[in-house]
């Protein structure tokens, strides 16, 4: 399979319907997975060598490194684990350092979610409030109620900058689950 993704790629122009041919016969034979190492080597080769424009090989690069293609859906979800239970740690270390506050305070003074719970507001709970934090349109009703303190050095900015990017980082994601989704219906 090497010896003929590699004589593919060294022909002179990109031609796509020749690693489909291939992948086909592959898929024929009941070799499903070799059948969608040549469709991803199709795909890296037309980013390489196809007639993309710059937008489109920075989308085939992205498709490629968080799904695969489509081949590969279970990625984003390791990823999007793996950023949770990290993110539930910090904020767990983060409540204990009085780093997480209620977002309305008793009068102007803001509540520390180490004070325990207030009354009215949910406990706060470090793994419910990361996976919120990095799963869009998941309401759990943590975000609501806390936020961490970016006034609290040294630890407090680091922790909102954190919550930022694991938002941006779960709509990134979300983005490349659908993208990988679609390419899966697209070819089926």
């Amino acid at each position: 399979m090497d010896q003929r993704i590699a004589w593919l790629r060294n022909t002179k122009y990109y031609v796509g319907t020749a690693y489909q041919q291939l992948a086909e016969a592959y898929r024929l034979s009941g070799q499903e997975s070799t059948a969608e190492k040549v469709s991803i080597a199709s795909l890296q080769d037309l980013r390489k060598r196809g007639n993309l424009r710059r937008r489109a090989r920075k989308w085939n690069k992205f498709l490629d490194w968080t799904v695969g293609y489509g081949y590969r859906l279970h990625r984003p979800f390791l990823i999007l684990l793996v950023l949770g239970l990290f993110g539930a740690l910090l904020y767990y270390l983060g409540e204990h350092a009085g780093l997480i506050f209620a977002t309305q305070g008793k009068g102007s003074n803001p509540v520390p979610a180490n004070e325990g719970c207030l009354q009215g507001y949910p406990c706060f709970n470090p793994f419910v409030y990361s996976f919120q934090m990095l799963i869009p349109g998941l309401d759990l009703r943590e975000a609501t109620y806390w936020w961490p303190d970016a006034s609290k050095a040294p630890w407090g900015f680091p922790l909102v900058l954190y919550t930022w990017l694991m938002i941006i980082l779960g709509w990134v994601l979300a983005t490349a689950i659908v993208a990988g989704i679609t390419q899966l219906f697209r070819r089926r």
